[in-house]
């Protein structure tokens, strides 16, 4: 067993280590929860290391490893088989083995709904099967794709379509021994997880750090059972979640998409999204709080709502959908994090809670990206090759801050604040360090008066002639969403208009 503390994976040379100095735990032991399991009790050492190499006092986000033997791992990759077998089985089977008929089998007397081939007598309960995920069942989806579980017992098509939603280049941890399915790596805590190694993209490609040859489509391209494929990410799946690594080749270069695979990545968002802008108050967290920022609200829901029809249109019709739309490096949109444009912030005012009161933040570091190298992880400790790293690539952003490339929602395109989808630790909680699945909010000033000397960032009043400019300029930039096929009209007018109309005169006062 083994058991250790320490205030961050990486090094003084700001790469990440598994072997990063850390300092053991030695005051512990275990306690029984009353119900067979136990939890462990311990005192924090009186020192740990920081990335830098000091010795500092431990805190709310510290980093503790505890390595022990294991025994009894369960059969997690059975998951997998059971969601392709019961999909199969709906969509094909009559009834089950022991003679229990198929709870939807009478939709096989439904009207077709595929553009051809719809046959007098169909074979199958139902045309076509999508598959989606968020989160942790998108990166399933992920997986159940390369790991051939796409292919039936009888080497059929399972779904037709995948919609995998804010899975980034990740895969998951269930199909092995002791697996912890509902982990995944993140820049701080977790950062050590299976499931984040190469192949990343859909497309077969030979990787150039680990000279392995493969894709997530590859066992589905040898069985012609390929799906097509709608992924949805935030621009927190690009920080955090490596997400470039699905449209890039590790090296810092665009990949082509298979035909059958469209890739949206929506700016400014967080893990999931936010509520949208509506008054566009925010309040900054105090002392004590995790996060140094407020979350982004930046919306991302809506999207998804638009292209789930479209989807369904291009499996089920052919009608193809819009456009994959993400930062290229070819358009001078996809950079190194450390190249992305952002602004000083150091030593800024912005306007905070109700009345927009303005208070000082100083924003240190920022846009802090999960690394990644070449690990392996087949003994419980990873040994990790430090010197043989991928090359993550970020949005670029405007002058204010906000990313440019990929789909901009109204929040983005008109803009209250700057939106990003990191966000980082104060202190108390291992200061610089990102700071869980949330983006940030950033306000801009609301007038040269109140604005500090050192913010480059453009004013409220700068960029807005009153509230009836700011409303007008809010709905056209949804209007056009919907033109391209990205928010249905419902949604434009009952979430961004009617949010835009509710925006703040505290943060625009004129009409």
């Amino acid at each position: 067993m083994v058991f250790t503390a320490r205030q961050s994976w990486k090094g003084a040379d700001g790469k990440s280590r598994y072997a990063t100095p850390s300092v053991p735990v030695t005051n512990w032991n275990y306690s029984s929860n009353g119900n067979g399991s136990v939890y462990v009790n311990f005192t924090p050492p009186a020192a740990v290391p920081a990335a830098d190499g000091t010795l500092v006092a431990p805190d709310g986000g510290t980093i503790y490893s505890f390595v022990y033997r294991a025994k009894n791992p369960v059969v997690a990759g059975i998951g997998f088989a059971a969601v392709r077998d019961l999909v199969s089985f709906l969509k094909n089977a009559d009834a089950d083995a022991q003679g229990h008929p198929n709870p939807v089998a009478d939709m096989k007397a439904a009207a077709c709904v595929v553009a051809a081939g719809c046959a007098a007598a169909p074979t199958t309960n139902f045309d076509v099967a999508i598959g989606e995920g968020v989160s942790q069942s998108g990166r399933f989806l992920r997986d159940f794709l390369y790991q051939g579980f796409n292919k039936d017992g009888h080497g059929a098509k399972v779904f037709d379509g995948l919609m995998p939603i804010i899975a980034g280049a990740r895969r998951t941890w269930i199909n092995a021994r002791f697996a912890q399915p509902g982990r995944f790596s993140r820049e701080h805590e977790d950062h050590w997880m299976p499931g984040d190694q190469f192949p990343f993209a859909y497309g077969v490609a030979t990787d150039p750090v680990s000279g392995a040859t493969d894709g997530l489509m590859k066992r589905c391209l040898e069985s012609a059972t390929c799906p097509d494929v709608m992924q949805i990410d935030g621009s927190f799946e690009w920080w955090a979640g490596r997400a470039s690594l699905a449209v890039t080749d590790g090296a810092g270069h665009d990949v082509a998409l298979p035909d059958n695979v469209r890739y949206y990545m929506v700016a400014g968002t967080q893990h999931g999204g936010g509520a949208g802008v509506s008054t566009g108050i925010v309040t900054q967290p105090g002392v004590g709080a995790a996060c140094q920022v407020a979350p982004s609200p930046v919306s991302e829901m809506p999207v998804e709502r638009a292209l789930i029809p479209a989807l369904e249109n291009w499996v089920a019709r052919g009608v193809l959908p819009p456009a994959s739309q993400y930062p290229t490096v070819a358009a001078g949109t996809l950079v190194a994090p450390s190249k992305t444009g952002f602004p000083d912030l150091s030593d800024i005012s912005v306007p905070s809670g109700a009345a927009a009161t303005p208070v000082a933040l100083s924003l240190a570091s920022h846009g802090v990206a999960n690394g990644l190298a070449l690990t392996d992880y087949s003994d419980a400790a990873p040994v990790v090759d430090a010197s043989r790293t991928y090359k993550i690539r970020v949005p670029r952003v405007d002058a204010d801050g906000n990313e440019i490339g990929g789909l901009q929602m109204p929040e983005v395109a008109v803009p209250v604040a700057t939106y990003a989808g990191w966000n980082v630790r104060q202190q108390g909680h291992a200061a610089g360090e990102s700071c869980g699945i949330s983006g940030a909010a950033i306000p801009f000033a609301v007038s040269q008066a109140t604005k500090a000397a050192k913010d480059t960032r453009k004013t409220l009043a700068q960029l807005y002639r009153g509230r009836a400019d700011y409303q007008a300029r809010f709905g056209a930039a949804a209007d056009a969403l919907v033109a391209r096929g990205f928010l249905t009209a419902a949604d434009a007018a009952n979430i961004y208009k009617k949010g835009a109309a509710a925006i703040s005169p505290a943060l625009i006062p004129a009409p």
